[in-house]
């Protein structure tokens, strides 16, 4: 887990910013996703990115069926919105909200946003749920068979 300090961001509209304290992957084969690039998702300069690699189709190449990104907040706190801007199109994803991070998506119970065919930036809302630990999971790449995240924020 890569800890970052400072606030958050990004969220927009009347929605509060939580600050993310740490970001990690969820890769059901390694746990290895351009792991040394994590942070520049949570930087506010979206010159910047975390992404996927490249797979040969949008669903992995048929090596996984799906790759996240793990957030902590640092503490339980109410989540009403998580924010994904990336200037990937096509791309479906899920938000879990929990109270204890796994690399085992059943444990993080069912999601609490869905969303597919984003083009560009994701808007989960529509939710309010309590946990420390945020779930972005993508089950679908981009039309070019990755997805690219310059910023994730998440507010209360």
């Amino acid at each position: 887990l890569l800890d970052r300090r400072g606030g958050g961001g990004g969220a927009g509209d009347d929605a509060q910013p939580i600050a993310v304290s740490g970001i990690s992957v969820l890769d059901p084969t390694d746990g290895e996703e351009k792991n040394n690039r994590l942070l520049l998702a949570l930087d506010e300069d979206d010159s910047t990115s975390w992404e996927t690699s490249q797979y040969s189709n949008p669903q992995f190449g048929g090596l996984k069926p799906h790759l996240g990104l793990k957030l902590d907040l640092g503490e339980e706190v109410e989540v009403r919105k998580v924010t994904v801007t990336s200037p990937t199109s096509g791309w479906n994803g899920q938000v879990y909200v929990a109270g204890a991070p796994s690399d085992d998506v059943r444990a993080w119970g069912e999601p609490v946003a869905s969303l597919d065919g984003v083009g560009g930036t994701g808007v989960f809302e529509g939710f309010e749920k309590k946990g420390r630990y945020v779930l972005v999971l993508f089950t679908r790449l981009g039309s070019d068979n990755r997805v690219e995240v310059q910023r994730v924020a998440v507010a209360r």
